[in-house]
């Protein structure tokens, strides 16, 4: 077929399969490419440009599918609703990987709680702005 589907998991236990949820997935295609050229016109030359816009979170997804199907590897995702959860299952072996946090996060969360999880890449990081209204100066967010 031209697509695989993902399951979402109830919990990140074991065996995963009897966690998944059969109703709830989401559909990637097999080849990224297909995904981008089935969005939106104008959006395949933008996103040759760099300008990935809201399908970045989708394009990102559907390249990791398409690289661990590969090597024969099933995705599965688990949604949190914290910042301490996945690192914690990823520490006691339950999930094999998360993706949200850059170095000095992990270095922070694993020196607070005594975890030992590591980075295998960097992540990129959203640009942030800060909008203080009517305050001249940073001093007055909190």
């Amino acid at each position: 077929g031209i697509i695989r589907r993902c399951y979402n998991l109830t919990l990140p236990e074991l065996p995963l399969d009897g966690n998944a949820i059969q109703d709830i997935f989401k559909v990637y295609m097999v080849d990224s490419g297909l995904l981008i050229a089935m969005l939106e016109d104008g959006t395949q030359f933008d996103v040759l440009q760099g300008n990935l816009f809201g399908y970045k979170g989708a394009i990102f997804e559907n390249v990791a599918a398409d690289i661990l199907a590969a090597k024969d590897i099933t995705l599965k995702i688990v949604e949190f609703t914290d910042y301490v959860q996945p690192n914690n299952v990823v520490d006691s072996g339950e999930i094999d990987a998360n993706y949200f946090q850059h170095v000095p996060y992990l270095d922070d969360f694993n020196a607070e709680n005594g975890t030992h999880v590591v980075s295998v890449g960097a992540i990129h990081v959203e640009p942030l702005g800060i909008y203080g209204g009517k305050q001249s100066s940073l001093d007055a967010i909190g």
